[in-house]
C-alpha cells in the first residue's frame, strides 16, 4: 500500500510494511523523525526510540502529532502514516529543490521508455536513402529527351 511513498523516501528495507504490527509501525514512524522530518532533536526523540514499549512510546506519539499539527480528521493509522509520508516528501523536495525540479512526470516516462525500448537500428544501406519519387522523375525525364 505505501511501497511507492517508500520507495521515493529511499526505505532500506524491502517488501513493505504492515502497519498493524506495532512495533512496525513505531519502527516507520521513528525512521521517518530520524532521516527525513528531524523535528525534534536527537534527544527529543528519546520517548520515540522506545519501539518496545507502548506505555512509553503511544505518548510521546501523541506528543509528536501535535507538535508536528497533525490534521485532526485523521481517523486511522493508514491514514497517519500516509499524512506522515507526505510531510516527509515534501520536506526531502524542499531540500533538494534543484535535484528534483527538472524531474517532470512526462521527462520520467521517456527516461522509462528509452530504457525498456527496443534499441534503435541504423541502417547502413545506402539504397534506403534513395529518394523513389526523386528517381521516378530522373528517369521520365531521361525517357522523354
Amino acid at each position: 500500500m505505501f511501497e511507492r511513498y517508500l520507495a521515493a523516501l529511499e526505505y532500506p528495507a524491502e517488501g513493505g510494511i504492515n502497519i498493524d504490527n506495532p512495533k512496525e509501525f513505531r519502527n516507520i514512524v521513528l525512521w521517518l523523525e530520524d532521516q527525513k522530518i528531524r523535528h525534534y532533536t536527537i534527544e527529543d526523540r528519546a520517548n520515540l526510540r522506545k519501539v518496545g514499549s507502548s506505555d512509553e512510546w503511544d505518548p510521546a506519539y501523541v506528543k509528536y502529532k501535535l507538535d508536528l499539527k497533525f490534521p485532526t480528521d485523521l481517523k486511522s493509522k493508514s491514514e497517519e502514516l500516509t499524512w506522515l509520508f507526505l510531510y516527509a516528501i515534501k520536506l526531502e523536495y524542499s531540500d533538494n529543490a534543484d535535484r528534483y525540479r527538472p524531474v517532470t512526470a512526462a521527462r520520467k516516462l521517456d527516461e522509462e521508455k528509452k530504457a525498456t525500448a527496443a534499441p534503435e537500428i541504423k541502417s547502413t544501406n545506402p539504397f534506403d536513402n534513395i529518394d523513389c519519387e526523386l528517381v521516378g522523375l530522373v528517369l521520365s525525364l531521361e525517357g522523354g529527351c
